[in-house]
C-alpha cells in the first residue's frame, strides 16, 4: 500500500514546496514570474498587453460550519478578493483574505489594482461584483455575475 501511495505523497510534497515570486517591470511592460523548486529556478517573461487591464474579482468562500446568516451583510466576513492582470492571459497578482475588516480588505485590493494600473498605463476594473448600500448605510460588496465596472 505504501508503495502505491508513496509516489503520490512525494509529488504532493514537491508541489507544496514550489514558491512563486512576481515582479512587474513597468518601464519594460513585462511581468516576471519566477518559480523555485528544490533549488531550481524557472522564470517566465510575460509581456503586458497594450489593451490589458487590472481586474479585481470577489468570491464569497463560506466555511462549511460557518455561523453566517446567509445575508449580504453577514457574508461580508467571508469575502476574498483577487487582483488579476488580464491581457493575453490572466496572471494572478495578489490575493486578499478578509482579516476582520471587509471594507478595508476590499479597499486594499482595489487600491493595489488602481496603483498598478496607473504605473502600467492600463485600466482598473471590478469584475463580478458591485457595491450597494447596506442596512446601516455602509457600502457592501455584492456578487453580480458578469458585471464589469471601472475603478475610479
Amino acid at each position: 500500500m505504501l508503495l502505491a501511495v508513496g509516489p503520490v505523497l512525494l509529488l504532493l510534497a514537491l508541489l507544496c514546496a514550489v514558491t512563486r515570486q512576481l515582479r512587474i517591470l513597468p518601464e519594460e511592460r513585462v511581468v516576471l514570474v519566477t518559480r523555485r523548486l528544490l533549488g531550481l529556478t524557472f522564470t517566465r517573461r510575460l509581456p503586458v498587453a497594450r489593451d490589458g487591464r487590472l481586474a479585481v474579482t470577489m468570491r464569497i468562500l463560506r466555511p462549511r460550519l460557518s455561523a453566517s446568516d446567509r445575508t449580504l451583510a453577514g457574508d461580508q466576513i467571508h469575502t476574498h478578493y483577487t487582483v488579476w492582470l488580464r491581457g493575453h492571459g490572466a496572471i494572478r497578482i495578489a490575493d486578499f483574505h478578509n482579516t476582520g475588516d471587509p471594507a478595508g480588505t476590499r479597499r486594499a485590493a482595489e487600491d493595489l489594482a488602481v496603483g498598478l494600473a496607473g504605473r502600467l498605463g492600463l485600466r482598473a476594473e471590478r469584475r463580478g461584483y458591485g457595491l450597494q448600500a447596506g442596512p446601516d448605510g455602509a457600502m457592501l460588496a455584492a456578487p453580480r455575475r458578469g458585471r464589469v465596472a471601472p475603478l475610479p
